[in-house]
């Protein structure tokens, strides 16, 4: 079975971050270490979105982002905060449990995606066509069957009606 591949991609890091960034990246992008690979595209695709929080264009663009489809925001500092998950100096054991825990978190909603489109695409399949009210596969008349009981009908349904008659 080939390995999962998920989409990452940096928003707001300038250029001696990014450099930074990748190279730690890159170092524990491997088999043994993460559970899929790791594919660098533009942030509008990303499953995984490493975002500089002191960007100050950052907070309106990842929400931006987020209206159109949920991803998975690894917020980053250049230095030690509270409120991010990587900082530098980056310790590559919480870059890994990070990448890690954003990895498994774009997969089950990719795998949950793809099960409610099955799902959609069963549903449609095995709707049944009606006109007016009526399934088109049915009989038109109603079968006579053993667990209808003909007594529990009020008055038997016209067939004809014809000047105030019914036949």
């Amino acid at each position: 079975m080939p390995r999962p591949s998920v989409t990452v991609a940096l928003l707001g890091v300038g250029d001696h971050e990014r450099r930074v960034l990748l190279a730690a990246i890159s170092a524990v992008s491997g088999p043994a270490l993460l559970p899929a690979d790791l594919e660098w595209t533009k942030v509008d695709d990303a499953a995984i979105v490493v975002a500089d929080v002191d960007h100050p264009l950052t907070a309106k663009t990842l929400e931006g982002l987020h209206q159109l489809r949920p991803r998975e925001v690894i917020r980053f500092a250049g230095h030690l905060r509270v409120d991010v998950d990587i900082a530098r100096p980056i310790r590559m054991q919480v870059l890994i449990q990070t990448l890690q825990g954003a990895i498994e978190r774009a997969l089950a909603r990719a795998r949950a995606d793809a099960e409610a489109a099955a799902r959609q695409a069963a549903a449609q399949l095995s709707a049944k066509r009606t006109y007016r009210g009526v399934a088109i596969d049915a009989p038109t008349s109603p079968s006579t069957s053993g667990d209808e009981d003909p007594a529990t009908d009020a008055a038997p349904k016209p067939k004809r009606t014809y000047r105030g008659q019914s036949y």
